[in-house]
């Protein structure tokens, strides 16, 4: 026997893996990928947009009143993260439930907006008459 006539070995674990995977993005919708990724750029975006601003820190350590600051990028940021809440229930109950469970998505976009009223409520707060 030469090794001419001996070919690879199958491993049987190659094939599975790629159709596990596979089979994992067809039960994905794209909806809720889209939700995660645009969430995620945008609250990137509200702390960090304009370069080389950093709205992140929410408190003024410096200060010895602890003021609470960049109001507008927190509130903004707080409503998206619902969102990516949401999407993240999707994709748990798209994928990793043995069911799809429409209820359970439901809830948590009805969470989101919930917030979205309260945000939209509470945002003039801290805004004066021109910035409407």
């Amino acid at each position: 026997m030469t090794w001419a006539h001996v070919g690879p070995v199958p491993s049987p674990c190659v094939g599975n893996k790629g159709q596990a995977r596979l089979e994992v993005w067809q039960r994905v919708h794209a909806e809720a990928v889209v939700k995660m990724g645009a969430g995620m750029i945008l609250i990137l975006g509200e702390f960090f947009f304009s370069p080389g601003t950093n709205h992140f820190l929410p408190i003024d350590w410096e200060d010895p009143r602890r003021p609470f600051q960049h109001h507008n990028a927190w509130q903004h940021a707080t409503i998206i993260a619902f969102f990516l809440l949401s999407a993240l229930v999707d994709l748990t109950s798209q994928v990793w439930l043995a069911q799809l469970s429409m209820k359970l998505e439901w809830v948590a976009t009805a969470l989101s907006l919930v917030v979205i009223v309260l945000e939209m409520v509470a945002l003039p707060e801290h805004r004066n008459a021109l910035e409407f």
